[in-house]
């Protein structure tokens, strides 16, 4: 096997990885720990629910977008030489920044509707996945190679797909 088919699998294999992760973001009826509701994942699951499909497929229809995003990008990124690009880093920081924002504002929001323990499980993993990102970017700087170009990546949107705007408010 040459070169392009281990790189093609490796980014499936991510791209169901992220997928599998967006959709665990409205696995469950309501917001819970496994199951924040991410807003890049709830809003298209919302539209999607309209269609008055089983909740497992509206979860998947839900994950479509972040996880083609994600497949378009790896294939066009490694497809040359494996840079993280100026504006990826840019992009990287815009929504760590916006993380922030989010979870501070609703904070007080989740403390009243979903609780003290699932407010503060989520805002850990969020500073979390936010403190991970720049170790996994000094890991492919030292190192650029698929792995760490993917893993980089990878990290980021399982954590926009998972947690990164997590729903704090009232349910629908």
């Amino acid at each position: 096997m040459d070169n392009s088919v281990y790189r093609i699998q490796a980014i499936l294999a991510c791209t169901i990885l992220v997928c599998a992760c967006s959709m665990l973001s409205v696995s469950a009826q309501s917001p819970a720990i496994y199951s924040p509701f991410s807003m890049p994942v709830v809003i298209p699951s919302l539209l999607a629910s309209i269609l008055d499909l089983p909740h497992f497929v509206t979860a998947f229809l839900g994950a479509v977008p972040i996880s083609a995003v994600f497949f378009v990008c790896m294939l066009k990124g490694s497809a040359k030489d494996l840079t993280i690009s100026n504006l990826g880093v840019i992009v990287v920081t815009i929504t760590a920044f916006l993380a922030v924002m989010f979870n501070a504002f609703g904070f007080q929001h989740g403390l009243e509707h979903q609780g003290m323990v699932h407010t503060f499980a989520i805002t850990a993993l969020n500073l979390g996945f936010i403190m991970a990102l720049p170790i996994m970017f000094w890991r492919y700087r030292k190192q650029p190679t698929l792995f760490t170009y993917l893993g980089f990546y990878s990290v980021f949107f399982i954590w926009f797909g998972f947690s990164a705007l997590p729903w704090f408010g009232e349910l629908l």
